[in-house]
């Protein structure tokens, strides 16, 4: 009708995208916010919530400052998450007419391509820079004073720092299948079932996106350290809480699928005697083994990269990859914590390089999960 491009992306595009920036912006707000171990290394005289809740509780003894700061990170992060769901559940982003009349087409405006191509560029040039600088500095004598390519840091760490990492890739490995099974499941009851609590269930399970990992860390020992619940110095409250912290992905990917899908497929098979059980787990599984996929392999990740939310839970008996890189910083072991870091990349990248297989064979594309 006449309109240009730019009054086409203000009037007409931007108004539909506001739910999706909005939870960039909830991501992005709650990742910075809650960020624990980058204010720990790089914050100097800089001083966040996060990272004092683990200097007050753990560094100083004062549990009792240490959750006073919990509670009032929480209350931040809550409020913000509150006002979003309110803005999104009461605004409509569907379009209910309008039928594209073309094939989209590829951008020739010379200006916009040169610009959008010079932002991915920087941004992934000083992305892979991190990446190249963390693997040379696994391999200098000394960084900053001995730059002579060595290996003393992977022979020390293959000697003294295994352990860690048999742990963190044990508890990954059983994060993984909890978390894609369980987050399937809660998808399932909140898209196909009608229960009392409905609405109780689905922002309980939202609660891992909105509460900070240093909350639920120091959440989690100030409740199974004592009796009848023990859990600490376990393995499965390592466990649990990743599992917990890592759920809305998978139920959010699932109840996308699941939305996708005609709900007689499923009725057919309970009229013809067919348990919920057995449903769930011959017809419904398998019809969203994409968003399974996605769960599992973005749960795995984030249980390999985890740190806020277990530095409080670790123990002698079981220590993470992660956790023993921030040891190492501390104490300015800057290459065994680039050789640590070069082996938790070496694990990541691997196992999406398997799971990248097994849905090809299974007859779907990486394109639409985590694993590009």
């Amino acid at each position: 009708m006449g309109a240009g491009r730019w009054k086409v992306f203000y009037s007409v595009m931007l108004p539909m995208l506001a739910s999706g920036l909005a939870n960039v912006f909830l991501l992005s707000f709650i990742e910075s916010v809650t960020d624990f171990s980058n204010p720990m290394i790089l914050g100097g005289g800089y001083k966040t919530l996060a990272s004092q809740i683990y200097i007050q509780a753990i560094g100083n003894y004062d549990m009792k400052l240490g959750t006073t700061i919990a509670v009032t990170l929480l209350l931040v992060t809550l409020i913000v998450f509150w006002i979003q769901k309110m803005v999104l559940d009461n605004r409509s982003y569907v379009t209910l007419t309008g039928k594209a009349s073309r094939v989209r087409e590829m951008i020739d405006d010379k200006g916009i391509v040169i610009v959008t191509n010079a932002i991915c560029l920087v941004i992934s040039f000083w992305v892979l820079l991190f990446y190249l600088f963390v693997v040379l500095g696994s391999f200098f004598k000394t960084w900053g004073a001995d730059y002579r390519l060595v290996l003393d840091q992977y022979k020390y760490v293959f000697r003294y720092s295994m352990k860690p990492v048999k742990d963190t890739l044990l508890i990954a490995l059983l994060v993984a299948p909890i978390c894609g099974v369980f987050s399937m499941l809660v998808a399932f009851l909140l898209v196909r079932k009608k229960f009392v609590g409905k609405r109780f269930v689905e922002y309980v399970s939202m609660l891992g996106m909105a509460v900070p990992g240093t909350v639920f860390g120091l959440g989690y020992i100030l409740t199974f350290n004592t009796k009848p619940l023990v859990l600490t110095n376990t393995l499965w409250i390592l466990v649990i809480v990743l599992v917990m912290t890592r759920l809305p992905v998978g139920v959010r990917s699932g109840m996308s699928s699941l939305r996708q899908i005609d709900p007689s497929i499923e009725e057919a098979a309970m009229d013809l005697g067919a348990s919920t059980s057995k449903v769930f787990s011959s017809i419904t599984l398998p019809l969203i083994k994409s968003a399974f996929f996605t769960g599992l392999v973005f749960s795995f990740i984030k249980s390999m990269t985890a740190i806020s939310a277990v530095i409080f839970l670790v123990s002698a008996k079981y220590n993470l990859l992660t956790v023993r890189v921030m040891q190492h910083v501390d104490k300015g072991q800057f290459g065994y914590a680039s050789a640590l870091s070069v082996i938790l990349m070496i694990i990541v990248f691997v196992t999406v390089g398997i799971l990248n297989v097994i849905l090809r064979h299974l007859g779907q594309s990486s394109d639409k999960n985590f694993l590009a």
